[in-house]
């Protein structure tokens, strides 16, 4: 269960999730939950420390997200560096596309 600041209820359940995301070649066990935007499921890397949500360009083109205005920005992963924009969403969570 989360809770906000005054201690009401913010989100209670459960969910299952997969330890291999089925499109990736990584041997590396990792959380992975089914996600749905605006009808678009998508199986979601679960990182809890992430500032953002980065999306794969293809599903933030399927949801219409370019044509939104955003800062440019670049990030450094494993995969070596991606340039992409920040996009406000939803207040006050932010997407990388």
């Amino acid at each position: 269960m989360l809770s906000r600041p005054d201690g009401s209820q913010f989100a209670v359940g459960q969910s299952s999730y997969l330890d291999q995301d089925p499109g990736s070649q990584s041997e590396t066990s990792r959380i992975n939950v089914t996600v749905e935007f605006e009808g678009l499921q998508v199986i979601a890397l679960l990182d809890t420390g992430a500032a953002w949500t980065v999306l794969d360009r293809e599903v933030a083109r399927a949801l219409g997200l370019f044509d939104r205005i955003g800062e440019a920005k670049s990030i450094r992963s494993r995969y070596g560096n991606t340039q992409g924009k920040l996009v406000r969403v939803v207040q006050p969570h932010w997407l990388l596309i």
